[in-house]
């Protein structure tokens, strides 16, 4: 007759969360907000934490980032990443190592077009923009996913 026998372990995990303080990364009277769709505006990789937002302080909406090396604990100083005439807002992060790519929507051409940004440093330097799109209607809403070598970009536009 053949017995079968079970162990059965019941581990307790007494397991709780532990939230920081609040960190106030604006402090201006005009507009800072991400974007209120399904895009990404926050990554990490080890202990360094990067986030953009579309921000109003100087009269225009422009993308501005901020990181932090120590996990959250403290924030370096605000970089605006564009300067554009017409308004930048929707920014989109994809990030792999110290790679970081950004996408947004930025109208200074008269519509909206997406337009992308690389740094190659863990945010210390930007490359140039690059305009992705150039249609007649508006191109908008931007997303962005590495897989490998490959950047892909998804948007929403008006051309049909």
């Amino acid at each position: 007759m053949k017995s079968v026998y079970f162990l059965i372990t019941i581990i307790s995990l007494n397991l709780s969360a532990q939230w920081q303080t609040d960190f106030r990364l604006t402090n201006d009277p005009a507009v800072s907000r991400t974007s209120g769709t399904n895009v990404k505006c926050i990554g990490s990789d080890g202990n360094i934490v990067h986030i953009f937002w579309e921000d109003s302080r100087d009269g225009n909406s422009e993308i501005y980032y901020t990181r932090s090396t120590d996990g959250g604990i403290n924030w370096g100083a605000n970089t605006r990443l564009t300067n554009s005439t017409g308004s930048s807002g929707l920014p989109a992060l994809s990030l792999s190592g110290q790679d970081l790519h950004i996408v947004w929507e930025d109208n200074r051409d008269g519509n909206f077009e997406i337009y992308y940004k690389h740094s190659a440093n863990a945010g210390i330097s930007w490359g140039p923009d690059i305009r992705l799109t150039n249609y007649i209607q508006s191109s908008s809403v931007p997303s962005i996913s590495l897989s490998g070598q490959v950047l892909h970009v998804a948007w929403v536009d008006n051309r049909a």
